[in-house]
């Protein structure tokens, strides 16, 4: 480790990153065991949340990570044979908010539609009369892997994640295997969440660091609100230990939160100190929900970029601060009245026609009294922010996704780990979070479930604040990074995927980054994150931004000169004169452009100005109906450049003999039956094995495309449609 590569990586952080590290370390605070405070009485109505994937397999199984392992004794909870990230799951109790895939019951018909409909909020006794939703015409199930959240939030089986869930005790219109399911599994989670109590003192081990502490808070409260049954109190479903365990965890929390961490780490601290301040009535439970609040109304304003997008640059860490916000939106709607204002810096914020937000009127410092919260009225300024942001969000998210319904891999990210679109949309749908009409589930196309029409039926949406444009025309959705690659203070999950992409066509993925498939500090880890593991271009063996450990970065890439095209005539550009010293900042709404022109966009980065010959990586991406381009030149001198273009798995790929040293081609055949031509110029072209990572835990066999530079410039091109030189009907050739 070279003291430069230290510099590089502290001259960015933030003081409190420093003193408050220091501070966390020494500051031990005594758990505080005194008696919880009372239960605040919800009432109004818990709606079902996004459904977990289930990862409790037994009474003491359990599988994340894609490895299952018994959880047997005291010992098992710190076990140092386990995995850090797989410690962190087991003590997140995510599996609370799972349930077995619902079956109809004999009689199906209106019973079973109907039984799914009121599964949509579930009974409780902390809650008043609430109003039944409406429900899906039947079960739905999107069949994707395990879940992993936060920084370590992870689960790698692929059991079916089902939205809406029933609740475990509720049998009318439920086949009697699922019944019998349910209640078994509510005697498994009652003995593990009665054994987590007891085997897990106050204040020590790895459940009580403040990261999966926020977690399970959030968790148990949740599975509370949604699954007592409503004759009895909220103890039948959260012992009584455990509402008391609920209250020291709240406690402990609350002086121990990252502000070294900062990022999701905080966010999840003031997300469940709400939780814990809402569950719980009296002057603790106040303090502990107006500090969350001010924490939060705080980190949305600087987490939340304008254009919608979460700071980190993660669509999987994107999608669960979604959730996260979502889940604020339904606290509210069980307590109303009871987030009417909070005392912060920040201010109200709704969404203009144009999909700006606007800032408005501060956000008092006094609590509202009276004023209930209709579940889809504006409820006041702290809940017209979340609405606000959630519906940026949302947006945000459905440019990022592609055409299966999955999101695209740009820093840390991978399947499973966060709810999909498709299942925010609904929950979104389902506590009338959005503040502004989104179009009907009919009008969505089933190839993109629960996409919003406004980022993904136009042919360009330029999301400028994060800095990612999304591309389509024909059968081609393109996804471009020309972003930084985080908060210069917290680059923890930033990937050296600077000027990379991703491509489907005709809905299927063919062009990728790698993925992510672990965390820790190993080679695997440095490797997922390196250049040579995404769709971009590498300059002698080295990354564009200087990675190492697990979550450090030292010198990184600096995009500039990004400019947008259709023909002839520039959508928007960045001044390319200089090198900014820090990512330039342009308006908040997505630039849209209209169908039926060319497409392009270039930008360069600065990445390699650290090696000898000061390079700079320019790259040209061109789409049209019926072909894709991109267009890679080095100015400046290198010894090797290698520009890699990863292919999903289920894409085959062939190169056609007779190439010459600087020009070759081949075909792709798609899954679905279609052929795609392509061919390269300006650098020697060859097939080598390679590995992507959809899940955490799990690697798949692939290949790459690569090609060595030949001169200063070199160029991929793919071709489907008529007017390159392939044949065949509207849906693609196929062979």
């Amino acid at each position: 480790m070279t003291l430069s590569r230290y510099w590089h990586t502290l001259r960015y952080l933030r003081p409190v990153q420093f003193y408050g590290r220091l501070w966390f370390r020494l500051y031990r605070p005594r758990p505080d065991i005194r008696p919880a405070p009372g239960l605040r009485p919800a009432t109004g109505s818990w709606m079902a949340a996004a459904a977990k994937p289930i990862s409790l397999l037994g009474p003491a199984t359990l599988r994340f990570l894609n490895q299952t392992h018994e959880v047997a004794g005291s010992g098992a909870w710190n076990d140092p044979a386990r995995d850090k990230l797989w410690l962190y799951n087991l003590h997140y109790f995510d599996d609370l908010g799972a349930a077995p895939s619902p079956q109809p019951s004999p009689a199906g018909g209106e019973g079973a539609r109907a039984a799914t409909g009121a599964a949509h909020i579930l009974p409780s006794p902390l809650r008043g009369g609430g109003v039944g939703g409406e429900g899906d015409e039947g079960p739905q199930c999107a069949h994707s892997p395990s879940p992993l959240a936060g920084e370590g939030r992870g689960e790698g089986d692929g059991a079916p994640r089902c939205a809406p869930p029933p609740s475990p005790l509720a049998g009318e219109g439920w086949g009697e295997g699922v019944q019998a399911a349910s209640d078994q599994r509510l005697q498994w989670h009652l003995a593990l969440l009665t054994r987590w109590v007891a085997e897990n003192p106050p204040g020590t081990g790895t459940g009580w660091e403040p990261y999966p502490t926020s977690l399970r808070i959030v968790n148990w409260i949740k599975w509370a609100l949604a699954y007592s049954p409503e004759r009895e109190g909220v103890s039948a479903v959260l012992p009584p230990a455990c509402l008391q365990s609920l209250a020291v965890q709240a406690r402990w929390l609350s002086r121990r939160l990252e502000h070294h961490l900062l990022g999701n780490h905080l966010f999840a601290n003031a997300k469940a100190l709400v939780f814990a301040g809402a569950f719980f009535v009296g002057p603790e439970a106040d303090r502990w929900r107006t500090l969350g609040l001010r924490l939060l109304a705080r980190e949305l304003d600087e987490q939340i970029l304008p254009d919608g997008g979460h700071f980190e640059r993660s669509p999987m860490y994107h999608a669960i601060l979604l959730e996260d916000v979502l889940d604020l939106i339904n606290l509210a709607g069980a307590y109303p009245g009871l987030f009417g204002a909070v005392g912060s810096a920040s201010a109200e914020a709704t969404l203009s026609s144009a999909g700006q937000l606007v800032v408005s009127q501060p956000i008092l410092s006094q609590p509202v009294a009276g004023a209930p919260l209709a579940r889809g009225g504006q409820g006041g300024p702290v809940l017209a922010l979340w609405r606000a942001k959630a519906t940026a969000m949302l947006d945000w998210l459905a440019a990022m996704t592609h055409p299966d319904g999955e999101i695209s891999f740009f820093n840390d990210a991978a399947f499973g780990i966060a709810p999909t679109l498709a299942d925010l949309q609904r929950y979104a749908d389902g506590i009338s979070a959005v503040s502004r009409a989104r179009p009907a589930a009919s009008t969505i196309p089933a190839t993109t479930p629960g996409m919003s029409a406004r980022t993904t039926d136009v042919p360009c949406c330029w999301l400028r604040d994060s800095g990612y444009v999304r591309l389509a025309a024909g059968p081609a959705v393109a996804i471009l990074d020309v972003a930084p690659i985080g908060p210069d203070y917290l680059p923890g999950h930033a990937h050296a995927d600077t000027l990379s992409f991703e491509l489907s066509l005709f809905g299927q993925r063919v062009i990728v980054n790698g993925g992510t498939s672990r965390y820790g500090s190993g080679p695997e880890r440095l490797a997922e994150r390196g250049t040579a593991a995404h769709s971009t271009v590498q300059l002698d063996g080295v990354d564009s931004s200087e990675v190492w450990g697990g979550f450090r970065v030292a010198r990184r890439a600096r995009v500039w000169g990004v400019r947008v095209r259709q023909g002839e005539a520039d959508l928007a550009a960045v001044s390319d004169e200089g090198l900014p010293a820090r990512p330039v900042m342009v308006p908040a709404a997505p630039a849209i452009a209209a169908s039926g022109t060319p497409l392009q966009v270039s930008a360069a980065h600065d990445g390699y100005r650290r090696l000898p010959g000061r390079p700079v990586h320019h790259r040209t991406w061109d789409l049209t109906e019926g072909g894709f381009s991109v267009t890679d030149a080095i100015e400046g001198e290198y010894r090797t450049a290698i520009a890699r273009f990863h292919l999903h798995p289920a894409i085959r790929v062939a190169m056609d003999p007779g190439g010459d040293g600087d020009q070759a081609s081949g075909y792709l055949d798609l899954p679905g039956g279609q052929q795609v031509r392509w061919q390269s110029t300006g650098g020697a072209a060859r097939l080598v094995p390679d590995a992507w990572h959809p899940q955490f835990g799990l690697s798949e066999a692939a290949h790459c495309l690569e090609l060595r530079l030949a001169s200063a410039e070199c160029r991929l091109h793919l071709a489907w449609g008529r007017g390159d030189a392939l044949h065949g009907d509207d849906q693609g050739p196929s062979r």
